[in-house]
């Protein structure tokens, strides 16, 4: 972390949006909000935090959402829904496919609308989740393989014969 004349300047890459909005909630209540950030990559970012003052509330609720906008009146139309929602954004530009927001506890909507989306982007950026089809279809592979095998195999079908010869 860098201090220069009241103002902390840190450089911290996060894989987990949950874990960076536990974070910036943690700095504020150590006295510091978080007034810009800059995005270095899709995953380190520069957090730029002033002191808070007295009249700050410790117990903002910070979120992050993720959304790329193709069109500044997009962008402005974001803003202003989630404004009217209570939240108060910290995004630069349009540009910025990170967008963090914050709010009073009970001002706003719990979650951002996009939340959802967000969560399946980092998941899948992540591979959290990117193995699933793999394996579902690994496994359906091998049932029928084990299927195939048990229906081939000759004392199957001669007990699946000999019951049939019963009737």
């Amino acid at each position: 972390m860098l201090k220069n004349s009241g103002v902390r300047k840190v450089i911290k890459p996060f894989s987990n949006i949950t874990e960076e909005e536990q974070w910036l909630q943690n700095m504020l209540k150590r006295g510091w909000m978080l007034k810009k950030y800059h995005l270095e990559d899709s995953e380190i970012c520069q957090y730029i935090f002033e002191p808070a003052t007295n009249d700050t509330p410790r117990n903002l609720h910070f979120k992050i959402d993720c959304r790329q906008f193709h069109r500044k009146r997009d962008y402005k139309k974001y803003i202003a829904v989630l404004k009217k929602a209570g939240w108060i954004p910290l995004a630069q530009n349009s540009h910025f496919s990170k967008h963090i927001f914050y709010s009073e506890p009970f001002s706003a909507c719990d979650e951002i609308f996009s939340r959802l989306n967000r969560i399946k982007k980092w998941a899948n950026k992540n591979g959290s989740f990117s193995h699933i089809p793999t394996l579902v279809t690994l496994v359906l592979s091998l049932i029928f393989i084990l299927i195939y095998t048990l229906f081939e195999n000759p004392a199957f079908r001669a007990c699946h014969l000999s019951i049939f010869n019963t009737f």
